[in-house]
């Protein structure tokens, strides 16, 4: 990301929201409002299970228990009411169970339906919570994509943003 000063200020009805460096303050934003601003199109709500710092993660359950996700681990106490915000286009798409991957985050879902926009392909995909993901034509073709089809989504842990 190139930027024309050094550091950002975000305000959020005429309050200051964050500041700091330009990557640093968009890639990991801090409130709903700057999540969506900054381009995640997934802001879902979600609660703290647990802490495991000896893995520097922490669980959460998404949109009211609908399934539980590793997130970095953050500040939050377990049973706090938090957010979630993961771009569309971090979310890689499976036709068949992943194994043997880095990735923490394996959901199986269903394919809700399939959105053509120009060079991109928005899915809706429920995997107990609600993913908005997005693809390119070709991994539609190759796949052979469409509504109804089980599928799984793969979520690097470092790809959710915990947001208050």
């Amino acid at each position: 990301m190139d930027a024309i000063g050094e550091r950002v200020v975000t305000l959020v009805k005429g309050r200051v929201q964050e500041t700091g460096a330009p990557r640093a303050v968009l890639d990991a934003p801090r409130s709903v409002e700057l999540a969506h601003a900054a381009g995640f199109e997934n802001v879902l709500p979600a609660v703290v299970v647990e802490h495991r710092p000896a893995d520097g993660v922490m669980r959460v359950s998404l949109d009211h228990g609908a399934c539980e996700i590793e997130i970095p681990l953050g500040d939050a106490a377990p049973g706090t009411e938090v957010r979630v915000a993961i771009r569309a286009g971090d979310i890689l798409v499976a036709t068949e169970a992943p194994h043997f991957l880095s990735a923490r985050n394996i959901l199986p879902g269903t394919l809700e339906s399939i959105e053509t926009r120009g060079g991109m392909v928005a899915l809706r995909v429920k995997a107990g919570a609600t993913f908005q993901v997005h693809v390119t034509p070709g991994a539609v073709r190759a796949l052979d994509l469409s509504p109804g089809l089980l599928v799984w989504l793969v979520i690097k842990t470092h790809s959710c943003h915990l947001v208050r």
